[in-house]
Parts: structure tokens; C-alpha cells; sequence
């Protein structure tokens, strides 16, 4: 008998902060309103932060640089064999941004304290999501020269 071998989903989170609030995007999903960070899949080609950035442009439409990692995450779900590998990346902004997307899902944008999100866990897509607030509150975080990249090698 062959087991097929695991991979984690990679994804990018951007835990984006104005003043005492953070952003998070509201989206339907399978026919349901949930409530996320900016977020999706790392694609091929891509390093953790450009991935990250790309997420936070097309789902809040902001152009912004991390300032650091809050954490790397990892999450099995419940009702299938699958599991994300979370990379929380930080976005401290000077000003409130018009936030807009690309995307037909996203349909709202929430600025919210910590305690009010977690007022709204049941809300939640990801249980992370909180998670990814709490720690980058707590002020330690990881700088993003820690991961490394390697470009895909082109001909010229």
C-alpha cells in the first residue's frame, strides 16, 4: 500500500495595523460570510513577502512593506486531511487607507481592535487569525531577513 506524501499548504497572512486597530477582509466563502486577515497561497515562483504583499494588494488594494514576521503557524483542520503552513506578516501603516479588491469574494472591510475580533471568533475563517493579532501585540517580531530565497534561474 502507497501513502501519498503530506505537503502543507503554504499561505501568507498580512496582519495589517492602524493605530490600535487591524484590517480584516470579509468574504464569502462556500456560501457563508467569514472574516480573515488578507491572505492566500503562496504561489510558485514567489518569495514569502513579495507573496504576502501581492495577497494584501489584491484583497485590500494597499501597497505597503512588512516590517516584520509575528509567527509561523501551523494548522491542521478538522473535517479533512489537510493543513496550512502560516506565515504572519506584519504591516504597520501611518494612515487609514481606502481599502478596495480584485477579487469577487471580498465584499467588506473591517477595522478592528483585538478585542473585537475576538468578540467575532466564531467569524473567523481561521482560528490563526487571532492568534497572529495576539503575538504581534506582544511586540516580538521575527525579522524578515530570517527567510531566505532563491530566485528561479532564467536564460538570458
Amino acid at each position: 500500500m502507497s501513502v501519498a506524501r503530506f505537503r502543507p499548504n503554504v499561505t501568507v497572512a498580512c496582519i495589517v495595523r492602524y493605530q490600535d486597530k487591524f484590517l480584516l477582509v470579509e468574504e464569502i466563502i462556500d456560501g457563508v460570510k467569514k472574516l480573515n486577515q488578507p491572505a492566500g497561497h503562496l504561489e510558485w515562483g514567489e518569495s514569502l513577502p513579495d507573496a504576502a504583499k501581492r495577497e494584501l494588494k489584491e484583497e485590500a488594494g494597499i501597497q505597503a512593506e512588512p516590517t516584520g514576521l509575528c509567527g509561523i503557524y501551523l494548522n491542521p483542520t478538522a473535517d479533512k486531511p489537510l493543513t496550512y503552513l502560516r506565515f504572519g506578516f506584519v504591516f504597520e501603516l501611518t494612515h487609514l487607507p481606502t481599502c478596495t479588491s480584485t477579487e469577487e469574494n471580498i465584499i467588506a472591510w473591517h477595522w478592528l481592535t483585538a478585542e473585537q475580533i475576538i468578540e467575532r471568533a466564531g467569524q473567523l475563517r481561521s482560528p490563526a487569525a487571532i492568534q497572529c493579532v495576539q503575538d504581534t501585540l506582544q511586540g516580538k517580531l521575527l525579522p524578515l531577513n530570517i527567510l531566505r530565497f532563491t530566485p528561479i534561474a532564467t536564460e538570458d
